[in-house]
């Protein structure tokens, strides 16, 4: 059994930054998931004698997962590197080879000799099915090695079986326990934990949160420290806040609406990433200009030239129109300053005011998020959808950022 798996990434294109590695992230969470540890990675360019060296110095203490080289052109060379390493010929393998026939039917031969590369293995080898594209992956087990395409869309499918393979080479902890907290920094939430020195607890961003990974040998201290942790956050505890919403509303037969300005849309696009979010979401308004601002939210130019369009009171008035123009039973507004440029020492760049509003009543949160306009966006987003669950369940995590939602009446935009 090996302690842990190492990482080879293999793509020019990745080394001379024409494409971002998605691949260390994705596995490092999967392997932990499982209570496997990735004791190592390494991203290396398409040079044959360079792969079959890293692969060498590392398969005696890792077992080894392998991203890349399986494609079509003459620089793929994980078929022929692996081939090489057993003392065997690559072979196709005939499901793959009636795929690519399939598919490049109407080409010349030329054209399909250079497109059959991708489905070839080495003889002898198990192969690991791929559901999406074209190239199969495979597992050697005398180099305890598994290759998959460079394609992200790809591997996550192959994931469950590479999991089973590893299941039997690697040695594994104890599943960690896993909570996804949302609406609090990691400083802060570490901050107000008390983590004995029997468990070990790993984090991995959220868009506007931390999940943790929580790991003991001692079961009774485990199940101590994270009840306590599910006590001091229940209302910050849930697997993603847009699903939560969508759950809540579709129970009660409600609806949805949004006011973008500074998210430029993002929100409406992660909501109907959802499969079903039509039963639920009505539509969002990208309202950027202060003359859309008024013409299709109704928000007062006075409020706009007394307050600015970054402002609280503009924020009330535009979840306040979204949610009557559309007839939705909530809505949110977002409006900010994304940066790099617009802002003022009253209203510096990260600004944001949010707000979410049903009948009767809205309320508004401001805060800061100096992250850079594309993660400030993204954060912004899911502020807004926590705002929101506060108000669907009557409650939020005291010990959360979103705790600073206030109820305004509709006559009084003083916070």
């Amino acid at each position: 059994m090996f302690p842990a798996v190492a990482l080879l990434v293999v793509g020019s294109e990745v080394t001379k930054g024409y494409v971002q590695d998605a691949h260390v992230s994705f596995f490092a969470e999967a392997l932990q998931a499982e209570g496997m540890e990735l004791g190592e990675a390494r991203i290396l360019p398409d040079h044959e004698e360079e792969v079959k060296k890293a692969i060498l110095d590392l398969h005696q203490d890792f077992f080894i997962i392998m991203t890349g080289g399986l494609g079509p052109t003459e620089d793929d060379k994980t078929v022929d590197i692996i081939s090489d390493l057993l003392s065997v010929e690559p072979t196709l393998h005939p499901p793959a080879e009636r795929r690519i026939r399939a598919v490049f039917r109407k080409k010349d031969k030329n054209f399909l000799k250079r497109a059959l590369r991708q489905g070839r293995i080495p003889s002898g080898v198990e192969v690991i099915e791929n559901k999406i594209g074209l190239a199969p992956g495979f597992f050697a087990p005398s180099l305890a090695l598994v290759a998959l395409p460079g394609f992200p869309l790809e591997v996550k499918p192959m994931w469950e079986t590479v999991r089973d393979i590893l299941q039997k080479h690697v040695l594994q902890k104890p599943k960690p326990i896993i909570l996804p907290i949302w609406g609090i920094g990691e400083s802060d939430l570490f901050s107000q934990l008390e983590i004995p020195e029997e468990v070990e607890v790993g984090v991995h961003a959220l868009p506007y949160g931390c999940r943790l990974f929580v790991q003991s040998n001692h079961s009774d201290v485990l199940r101590s420290f994270t009840e306590q942790i599910q006590e001091k956050f229940s209302a910050c505890i849930m697997e993603n806040p847009e699903q939560s919403i969508f759950e809540i509303l579709k129970s009660k037969k409600e609806t949805l609406a949004f006011a973008e300005s500074c998210t430029g849309g993002l929100a409406g696009k992660i909501f109907t990433d959802m499969p079903g979010s039509s039963e639920v979401f009505l539509g969002s308004l990208v309202c950027y200009h202060n003359s859309v601002k008024k013409n299709v939210l109704n928000v007062k130019e006075s409020t706009l030239i007394k307050y600015g369009a970054v402002s609280q009171q503009t924020a009330l008035e535009m979840a306040e129109g979204a949610r009557k123009n559309t007839g939705a039973t909530y809505a949110i507004s977002w409006t900010g300053i994304a940066g790099p440029t617009g802002g003022s020492l009253e209203k510096p760049v990260g600004t944001l005011f949010c707000a979410v509003a049903k009948s009767g009543e809205t309320r508004v949160a401001k805060f800061l998020f100096p992250l850079g306009r594309k993660r400030f966006r993204l954060v912004a987003v899911y502020a807004g959808y926590l705002g929101l669950l506060s108000m669907l369940k009557g409650h939020s995590c005291s010990r959360s950022a979103v705790s600073r939602f206030v109820a305004i009446g509709e006559k009084n935009h003083e916070v």
